[in-house]
């Protein structure tokens, strides 16, 4: 997101050839298949890691991490699968995946460089477009944004399902879904219920506009009904709706680097909304005021709370941990937050505590290390707890199923379109 913002160069590696196949440190056997030793079991010992070992990924990072190290390339504590290297006013951005890189330049110079110091040991291919290693769809528009799509994987659930001529529903989820109602419907084959889940779980990474009824409809494989089935048919039918939508990310000159990087979050949480009782968290990220929100979460939480302002404590406590890890990868990276990151809540007595508690209330000792871990955030100046008004915060789209009207408000917010 950082290299879109400031419109560095991207650029694809796949490696390829021996080298990808590093000394074997352990030892290892395989039995080699009857047909090539006459039916007589032969074992032979590994010298090198193979694809598929549960060894070959790390070995192979090893290797090129090392590689990596060794000119000048430094690796974030925060993220060991991303390097950097930063010249004068110029830095390029690598991030590793197996044997997979993607990079990020501000330089077609240092571009070349890392180009050259990979073929020194790897047999490399190299693309311009990274579509294929991240698979979704860029857009670019003539503004200088970007919009990051998923339409073709889209009309595929649709086409599969038969959803091409349905009518397809305003928002993704009823804002009357209940448990007990799904509980009473016939119960469905799993597989066929969790087939197309997974499908639809691939599209949240563009249209984060689905991620709580997905979540939500995730929590019920267990006990899956044929109208849960139903449910995620509704979500499939909403994306092909709404197919072109997608998360838009606004470019920003250089100038304007500092804001532009200025990190900020909603958060939220939904109290007692489980049939166990438990709430659900939800909570979304963006960089400067003028892209989509980069990363959300919503989740079901993992204890019980005993009110609605515990409930918040608890979304704000996992969210400010995603904060400091943000923090300190930014600043890594050439970004630092200069300031304490915003964070927008609608809960006025979760935002007192966090800032004013006086230490003596009977009704919050049982999560008290909750508040004190806020209390220290909020003093280190790692976050500033602002309050929001529960209809714009962005976050409430996370935490429960909306109607048309809230949705359509919320959902230009989150997607970057406002």
């Amino acid at each position: 997101f950082l290299s879109i913002i400031f419109g560095l160069f991207v650029t694809g590696i796949d490696v390829k050839g021996a080298f990808l196949y590093p000394d074997q440190k352990a030892e290892v056997y395989i039995s080699l298949p009857s047909r090539l030793t006459n039916g007589s079991p032969r074992y032979w010992k590994l010298k090198k890691t193979l694809y598929g070992l549960s060894e070959s990924p790390r070995a192979f990072y090893d290797d090129c991490s090392t590689l990596l190290i060794k000119n000048g390339y430094l690796r974030t504590a925060a993220d060991p699968c991303m390097f950097h290297k930063h010249v004068g006013a110029e830095y390029i951005l690598i991030v590793v995946h197996v044997d997979d890189f993607v990079i990020a330049s501000s330089s077609k110079k240092l571009t070349r460089e890392l180009l050259v110091v990979m073929k020194s040991r790897y047999q490399i291919t190299v693309q311009t477009s990274v579509e294929d290693f991240i698979g979704l769809n860029i857009s670019h528009l003539d503004d200088g944004s970007i919009v990051l799509t998923q339409p073709h994987q889209i009309e595929m659930i649709a086409r599969d399902y038969n959803l091409l001529n349905v009518d397809p529903p305003k928002v993704p989820m009823s804002s009357l879904f209940n448990d007990e109602y799904q509980d009473a419907a016939p119960k469905i084959d799993i597989e066929r219920y969790m087939r197309l889940l997974g499908r639809l779980l691939f599209i949240i990474k563009t249209r984060p506009d689905i991620a709580y009824a997905i979540n939500r409809l995730a929590t019920r494989s267990h006990c899956a009904t044929e109208r849960d089935f139903k449910a995620l048919l509704r979500v499939a039918s909403y994306l092909y709706g709404t197919r072109t939508l997608g998360l838009k990310i606004k470019k920003t000159s250089p100038q304007n680097r500092a804001a532009a990087a200025r990190l900020s979050c909603y958060v939220d949480a939904s109290y007692a909304t489980h049939p166990d009782s438990k709430s659900h968290t939800g909570y979304c990220f963006s960089l400067g005021d003028t892209m989509a929100m980069f990363y959300s979460r919503t989740f079901k939480q993992s204890n019980v709370t005993l009110s609605s302002t515990e409930a918040e404590n608890a979304a704000a406590v996992e969210a400010t941990k995603e904060i400091m890890w943000f923090r300190e990868l930014l600043g890594e990276l050439g970004f630092p937050q200069l300031e304490p990151t915003l964070m927008f809540a609608d809960n006025a007595s979760m935002i007192t505590l966090a800032n004013d508690f006086s230490g003596n209330h009977k009704r919050v000792k049982h999560y008290m290390t909750r508040i004190n871990f806020m209390i220290e955030q909020v003093q280190l100046q790692s976050i500033r707890l602002e309050h929001v008004s529960s209809e714009d915060n962005v976050a409430d789209i996370l935490t429960k199923p909306l109607g048309p009207t809230a949705f359509l408000r919320l959902r230009p917010i989150l997607m970057g379109y406002a």
